[in-house]
């Protein structure tokens, strides 16, 4: 619940919210039974809005942890959750050289992310995964780790850094490749509800490769146009 607490309003005012009726409600249940105890009322009032808040807390908690479709009424703008791609292309040859899918999830209070990297060819060149992450102000940092044909160890360690646009449809920003110490600048987009029903939810690799290629195929027919145009 850490990223909620410290970024949401909404959730502290909710609760807080739900406090001050709890207190006023017991408040004058207690009144009725203990006319005379004002002590006691206090301490028992305090004592039933402490253990009812806490346990709303935590049910909360748990419903958060569970529920993306609460997540994304909580975070509003904010939610980045789901599959995102990008292409990198050769502007000077007209070509895109491969694409990239990968998907931010919820774990813990946080984010951790994924992805996968085909050619146009639809061999695959690189899986990598977040060793870390942090979303503050519309900016993911990811320290990442990447199994990589593109290295000549075969392993990447790196920088990813991506400002999303408000509703989080899109992104810009770079990744940083730390052994070789080169920067690219990258832009991408969400995978859309019907994109992702289309290829089955990304449940296989198949279905992940599937989608790329046909993204690199009309990525590529944009840019033979645009040559033409030329």
């Amino acid at each position: 619940m850490n990223w909620f607490e410290n970024h949401k309003r909404e959730y502290r005012t909710v609760l807080a919210t739900i406090a001050a009726i709890l207190t006023f409600y017991l408040n004058e249940q207690v009144e009725q039974s203990f006319p005379n105890g004002h002590n006691l009322k206090y301490i028992l009032v305090i004592v039933l809005v402490v253990i009812t808040t806490t346990l709303f807390n935590n049910l909360l908690d748990k419903l958060i942890d569970k529920s993306v479709g609460l997540r994304r009424i909580l975070l509003g703008s904010n939610f980045i959750e789901g599959y995102y791609y990008d292409l990198s292309v050769d502007i000077e040859k007209y070509i895109v050289r491969h694409g990239v899918l990968f998907n931010v999830e919820y774990e813990d209070g946080g984010f951790k992310a994924n992805g996968v990297t085909y050619d146009r060819k639809g061999n695959r060149k690189a899986t990598w995964k977040s060793i870390s992450c942090t979303y503050q102000d519309r900016v993911l940092y990811i320290q990442y780790e990447s199994h990589t044909d593109y290295s000549n160890t075969g392993i990447e360690m790196g920088l990813l850094q991506l400002q999303f646009e408000k509703p989080a449809n899109s992104y810009s920003g770079f990744y940083f490749d730390m052994a070789n110490q080169k920067k690219y600048n990258i832009t991408g987009c969400r995978v859309t509800k019907e994109e992702l029903k289309n290829f089955g939810l990304f449940k296989n690799t198949d279905h992940k490769k599937q989608f790329i290629l046909k993204k690199i195929e009309e990525e590529s027919e944009f840019l033979k146009k645009s040559m033409n145009i030329i």
